[in-house]
């Protein structure tokens, strides 16, 4: 008893600063048909209506993401939604970014109308939009085009951008911001001009320029994943890339970056920034990143950076990868997986901090009371176990390339056999007698096969290429194969680490449920169940006939030993 209350100790401690209501991701999404949600945008007030786009369509929820119901029907080869944008001050508006084109609906989801189309696929691609005041932007995989609600031809605006891609855009008073692969540019509402303010590769700091000015040098590789702009005591432009996270105060002139040692920044897919309720605001350029909370979705998982460190939040979740992160008024978050929609509610005073975990460590007086039933686990495999069935399942064993490599240098021992066959055979020679010939149906005209003359030869050669013995042109291929099969073989691991231990910890929720509140009881039960079958798909059934397997061992070993017993009594 002493090691099971020790382990619900354990479980206990480790559980502060990700408490059951303030960091534990909730499936929802119910009415979604698609898995793999694209993106998410929470309506800016009313935080009861978001709306989320996958590839097929898009699907709208009134009642805070619990269900869904599909608004939007996307159709054609060019499917696929890149953006959702609800302006606050047109709240029955909302415009969604396709690949067709942009559509935009002006009574809350009801009714749709495709605003903008383009004849040549690049300028067709709308993979950003944002309406300020009465004009709305359409960032396009080649160029940014606007309209006016008094206008109906589309503009192109050409000044300082070229055809440049227009991966994502924000707002603030006096500015919007565009952000391209590489850059960011700054344009001023009233006089249209613009200004690069940002670029990969390089210190963040600029000087006013002509709009058309080039003092940047692009970096080498690298592409911008997120733009923000979020309004606290004083706003925060923040810039998120696959290479770093910088954070400007002065609308882009003077930039800060904040530490990524411990995120895989160069999976990141997007970024929600919160005030940090546990942090006052500093004016000193040293200390603004200490008056936010971030929020990071990667291929990877999610991460919250607080304090100054990166933490990873998974608890809930049964996938890595996060394909967007959407935040209400209140502080809460949705994410966007390829395994549906999750949710995370910790409002806005958001902080891992050591003081909040040492209260809660004091206020544990009492030792946890002992589950009634404690879950059994004898019948289950370990995490090594579902590892190796995983493994052996997808055939990404690491034998399997020493098995190769082997078999590779094992080829130069055998040789190459050809073999020849010559015919040389004189038809113009008088020894050859022609004839007419019919039997069995046929009629043949020709040579006679028995009277002429003719030499056959054959040959047969071995050859041995022993350099194969050092080096083959085989081990080249084996090392991109290697390569691939060890990211693939990562990839599976983690998401059957993920899902064993997401599946133990709801194992232990039932255990230590004292609530007689049935209805909580069943969805847990149904949680282990649905996590259940994602192990089973990735280990080919193996885990579910594990536990068969040893428990029908238990049952006849008590049998028998039950008979035994008996037979001894008599």
């Amino acid at each position: 008893m002493k090691l099971r209350t020790l382990i619900i100790l354990i479980i206990v401690c480790a559980s502060l600063g990700f408490s059951e209501h303030a960091l534990v991701w909730q499936k929802m999404g119910y009415g979604i048909y698609e898995s793999d949600v694209e993106k998410l945008a929470v309506h800016p007030t009313n935080d009861s209506h978001i709306y989320a786009g996958t590839s097929r369509a898009v699907y709208q929820s009134i009642d805070a993401g619990k269900s869904y119901q599909m608004v939007l029907r996307l159709s054609g080869e060019m499917k696929g939604v890149n953006d959702i944008f609800i302006p606050a001050g047109y709240p029955e508006s909302v415009y969604v970014g396709t690949n067709a084109g942009l559509f935009e609906s002006s009574d809350e989801g009801r009714t749709w109308e495709k605003i903008y189309f383009a004849s040549d696929e690049a300028s067709r691609q709308c993979l950003s939009v944002i309406r300020d005041d009465d004009r709305v932007y359409c960032g396009t995989t080649k160029g940014l085009f606007y309209k006016s609600d008094l206008e109906t031809r589309w503009i192109q605006f050409k000044e300082g951008l070229d055809d440049k891609p227009i991966y994502d855009m924000a707002a603030d008073g006096h500015f919007l911001y565009l952000a391209t692969d590489q850059a960011v540019f700054r344009l001023e509402r009233n006089n249209q001009k613009i200004q690069k303010i940002y670029s990969l590769g390089i210190g963040k700091e600029t000087e006013e320029m002509d709009p058309l000015e080039e003092n940047f040098i692009n970096g080498d590789g690298g592409s911008i994943r997120s733009l923000s702009i979020n309004d606290c005591q004083k706003p925060h432009l923040i810039v998120a890339s696959d290479q770093s996270i910088d954070i400007s105060l002065d609308e882009g002139m003077h930039w800060e970056t904040i530490p990524t040692s411990s995120l895989a920044i160069g999976d990141l897919t997007s970024l929600a920034v919160f005030e940090n309720a546990s942090a006052q605001f500093k004016n000193d350029m040293e200390s603004q990143q200490d008056s936010l909370a971030l929020m990071a979705g990667t291929k990877r998982g999610a991460f919250f950076f607080d304090n100054g460190k990166w933490m990873p939040v998974y608890q809930g979740m049964e996938t890595n990868r996060v394909n967007c992160l959407a935040k209400n008024a209140k502080g809460d978050i949705y994410a966007a997986t390829d395994k549906g929609i999750f949710y995370l509610s910790f409002g806005k005073a958001l902080s891992f901090s050591n003081e909040r975990n040492a209260g809660q460590l004091t206020a544990m007086t009492e030792v946890p009371k002992e589950p009634e039933h404690w879950p059994e686990f004898d019948f289950e495999p370990t995490i090594n176990e579902a590892h190796q069935m995983a493994i052996n399942y997808a055939e990404v064993s690491s034998e399997k390339i020493k098995t190769w490599r082997t078999q590779a240098r094992r080829k130069a021992w055998f040789p190459k056999l050809s073999v020849g066959v010559d015919s040389d055979r004189d038809w113009s020679s008088s020894d050859s007698i022609w004839g007419s010939y019919t039997g069995g149906g046929l009629h043949y005209v020709g040579p006679d096969d028995k009277t002429r003359g003719e030499n056959i030869g054959w040959d047969a050669s071995l050859s041995w290429d022993l350099s194969g013995l050092i080096w083959s042109t085989d081990q080249t291929t084996i090392d991109s194969r290697s390569k691939l099969m060890v990211e693939l073989r990562e990839d599976i691991l983690n998401e059957i680490t993920r899902l064993y231990f997401e599946r133990r910890r709801t194992q232990w929720d039932l255990a230590l449920d004292e609530s007689a509140d049935w209805r909580i009881k069943a969805e847990r039960e149904m949680r282990v169940a649905e996590l259940t079958a994602l192990i089973d798909a990735l280990t080919g059934g193996g885990f579910s006939k594990h536990i068969d397997q040893m428990k029908t061992i238990k049952d006849f070993t008590n049998s028998h030993e039950a008979t035994k017993g008996g037979k001894n009594n008599d």
